[in-house]
């Protein structure tokens, strides 16, 4: 009811993918603000985005539902905000919660969806002004006057306020200060009286100490002129016998006009649970006839490779998947790498990882200009929390990336030769997949990877089949062709000639790299298919780089650079077997 999607709408999904698609662009919208701006800020957009509101309201007990979604999303943000909770950690927080056996909070129980059907529980003070269908004043008989512990408020016959601190009972000015309040709570009672638009219940009765209250005064003193009538009051009641109170109160009833009616109430020994007149129906629990298919899910490359690699599957960015320890021809790199400022230094891991593939991401590559090169590196250093020393070894690193001829015939393309609007960042894709499992990838590369087809045997990922999700980090074109490139931050060791040749093309196959820039390439050529008249793969496909950052260098060519130009038949291949035929059409 949420997201207002029936069975029929969901079945139609599996065939209309542009609309699925659509929505999975959404939710990753969601989930980038999740991780960006926070849970509430992200709520916020997906309630107004999906038109939550309106949807529940519309619904016959929608404010109900609208109120219970609200409050949670209000518990959620408190927990993340006082727990300091991730979105992982948010909904660890949840599922605790949702737990039968977990303790309520006051604050989580069930909240009213309107003050409309609500009893209010309301201060005679705060109701003035205000009215209600229905009354109830149960205790009008507290309102009895006490000055005990207190100082003696009066106004004297000039009608100036007085304060006496003397609580002496002997004392003339307690009557007085007594008085005053009988008065000041006879004026209250009227206006719990009158706060009434229908019915008005008030509870009274010979309660101890109520003699002096205005009930008291009102219903059982009688034409009294006693300069203190609170002590007349006090004196009549003390006397009184029930009988004779309840016929007091039946005589004004009389006087009414049928405007008030008295009820013996009588005494309630327990209460009872409430016990639903209707019978309790006997639950039977249904059987599912269908099978459930466990293998539907949105995959990536990192799904592919978490069983080879041993790293968990995640549905964020692909990032270099190396480890802290690196082991080569010369032994293990922290015995290698010395206390030199240089790319070969730079952390290591996920986090410092994270920080360069930023840092590219938001580099201008038409501008030159080196205090904003330098100015941004800082930015971004500061940001994931590295030294500043480490700025003019990054600088250095994205002027050899920037300068570095990229084709191999000519030497003339390179990235700072790139105007604006020549390049995209990040660009996400999705495409749909039939079924995908190892022996489907092993019989598309074997003719052409004889050597990687065998590592591909050993990928332990489950079928899977429903879409493919990536994120491309760079798309940019040159005199008329399309080229991708993968930023990696891998440390491959801290000699040149650990970044080219054997060497090179042995990191990309171990860390399934291959694959990984093959899935890319079909989804450019399919993103090429759409929005290029006359596509031709030959004709407009440039071809792979995938750049290792640390080991670029224009002095050495084609070090810290794998390039290739994937065949369009092992491409086509690759799609028609993921996508179980549903291609774009032949554009070779």
């Amino acid at each position: 009811d949420i997201m207002g999607f029936k069975s029929q709408d969901i079945e139609k999904f599996m065939e209309a993918e542009k609309d699925w698609e659509d929505v999975l662009i959404r939710f990753q919208d969601y989930h980038e603000s999740w991780l960006s701006h926070g849970f509430f800020r992200m709520f916020r957009t997906f309630l107004s985005r999906e038109g939550v509101p309106v949807r529940l309201l519309s619904l016959k007990d929608g404010e109900r539902r609208l109120t219970n979604v609200l409050h949670l999303a209000e518990l959620l943000h408190q927990a993340s905000i006082e727990k300091k909770l991730g979105m992982g950690g948010l909904l660890k927080w949840f599922y605790s919660e949702m737990d039968p056996s977990t303790t309520r909070l006051d604050e989580n129980q069930l909240r009213l969806e309107s003050d409309e059907d609500a009893l209010k529980v309301v201060t005679i003070h705060k109701s003035k002004g205000l009215e209600y269908q229905v009354v109830f004043c149960p205790f009008l008989w507290r309102l009895s006057v006490s000055v005990k512990e207190k100082a003696l408020m009066f106004h004297d016959k000039d009608m100036v306020l007085n304060i006496d601190l003397d609580l002496d009972k002997s004392n003339p000015n307690r009557k007085i200060a007594e008085r005053e309040i009988l008065a000041e709570n006879i004026r209250l009672m009227y206006v719990a009286l009158t706060r009434a638009k229908t019915r008005c219940y008030l509870y009274w009765g010979l309660i101890k100490n109520s003699g002096k209250s205005p009930p008291s005064y009102l219903f059982h003193l009688k034409g009294t002129r006693d300069l203190f009538p609170q002590d007349a009051a006090d004196a009549r009641f003390r006397e009184i016998d029930p009988d004779v109170a309840l016929n007091d109160l039946k005589n004004l009833a009389e006087k009414s006009n049928k405007s008030i009616q008295v009820v013996n109430v009588q005494p309630v020994d327990k209460i009872s649970r409430y016990d639903s007149p209707v019978e309790p129906r006997e639950l039977a629990l249904r059987r599912l006839s269908m099978p459930i298919s466990t293998d539907w899910r949105i995959a990536s490359y990192t799904y592919l490779i978490s069983g080879a690699t041993g790293h968990n599957e995640t549905v964020e960015r692909d990032v270099d998947l190396q480890e802290d320890v690196v082991i080569t021809d010369h032994g293990t790199i922290d015995e290698m790498v010395d206390s030199r400022l240089d790319m070969f230094s730079f952390p290591r891991g996920r986090h410092p990882g994270i920080c360069l593939h930023k840092i590219m991401e938001c580099l201008d590559y038409s501008s030159n200009d080196m205090t904003y090169i330098e100015k941004l590196v800082g930015e971004k250093l500061l940001e994931y929390g590295f030294d500043r020393k480490w700025v003019r070894p990054i600088y250095s690193m994205i002027d050899n990336v920037l300068n570095v001829p990229l084709e191999h015939d000519n030497g003339s393309m390179r990235l700072s030769l790139l105007n604006k609007g020549d390049w995209l960042n990040e660009l996400r894709f999705f495409f749909p997949i039939d079924r995908i499992n190892t022996k489907v990838l092993e019989d598309v590369f074997k003719d052409n990877y004889d050597d990687f087809t065998k590592r591909l045997s050993l990928l332990g990922f489950r079928p899977a089949r429903g879409f493919m999700l990536g994120y491309i980090d760079m798309v940019f074109s040159f005199n008329g062709r399309f080229y991708l490139i993968d930023w990696k931050s891998d440390f491959l060791g801290n000699r040149m000639e650990d970044y080219q040749g054997d060497k090179l093309m042995r990191a990309m196959e171990a860390h399934y790299y291959v694959l990984q820039y093959h899935i890319y390439t079909l989804a450019l050529h399919n993103y090429l298919k759409m929005r290029l008249n006359n596509y031709s793969y030959k004709r407009h496909f440039g071809g792979v780089y995938y750049i290792f950052l640390r080991g670029v260098d224009p002095g050495h060519p084609g070090c810290g650079i794998y390039s290739d130009r994937p065949d369009v038949h092992l491409i086509e291949r690759l799609g028609s077997a993921l996508m179980g035929g549903k291609t774009l059409g032949e554009a070779v």
